[in-house]
């Protein structure tokens, strides 16, 4: 998947940073651990610490010449596609499920904590993000000459997705009314729908031969 002991050294670095800034927040501010929206946020944590294992999926492996070993491979395109999307999904969960252990075991010391459906919640909402934000990474990679040009170009796409996500205070009435109306059953299958839309998105716009020829 990723063979960059340096990337593999920051993203570690990052998970204990966050999960000290946990205990900190525990021993000094209590309180905090109460509301659920600091669950929510811990669900989506990870992509600060998965933004260079997606640039580096494809680009770092150009960067270090084992690109071309990978392409030849006698294997069909979705399944290095798939493969990647399986292997930093994984990484993702793993590290969100650390944070939310983290959270979960502090809260219960310091007597605060939420409810367990929030911690699932988190969970689920980080599962479907994370598929998408990892399609999005490795499209970037691919089409990068580097992995700086590839963190670049993901930056980009966050900044255009965040942009569209706070447009929707901006919508009419009706429209965040009729949102706020959706089932959870509607909500998980719209999550479902666009994690299983980005991954056959990245898989139908993966041509090695392109990859080989640049």
């Amino acid at each position: 998947m990723v063979k960059s002991p340096g990337t593999t050294r920051r993203a570690v670095f990052g998970l204990f940073l966050c999960i000290g800034w946990l205990l900190f927040n525990g021993l000094a501010l209590p309180w905090m651990f109460r509301f659920p929206l600091l669950v929510l946020l811990l669900g989506l944590f990870p992509f600060v610490l998965m933004f260079g294992y997606c640039a580096d999926s494809f680009a770092g492996e150009r960067e270090r010449g084992t690109l071309e070993v990978l392409l030849l491979s006698p294997v069909p395109d979705w399944t290095i596609v798939c493969g990647k999307t399986i292997a930093l999904v994984m990484v993702w969960l793993l590290v969100c499920g650390a944070l939310l252990t983290a959270h979960a075991s502090i809260g219960s010391i310091v007597g605060g904590g939420v409810a367990l459906h929030w911690y699932a919640l988190s969970f689920s909402v980080s599962a479907v993000v994370s598929v998408i934000v990892t399609c999005l990474g490795l499209i970037a990679s691919w089409h990068a000459a580097s992995v700086q040009a590839a963190q670049q170009t993901f930056s980009y796409a966050f900044v255009a997705l965040t942009i569209v996500v706070m447009l929707y205070i901006y919508l009419p009435a009706e429209v965040t009314r009729w949102v706020q109306r959706l089932s959870p059953e509607w909500l998980a299958v719209l999550g479902v729908g666009s994690a299983c839309g980005s991954l056959i998105v990245a898989v139908g716009t993966f041509h090695r031969e392109r990859l080989l020829l640049r």
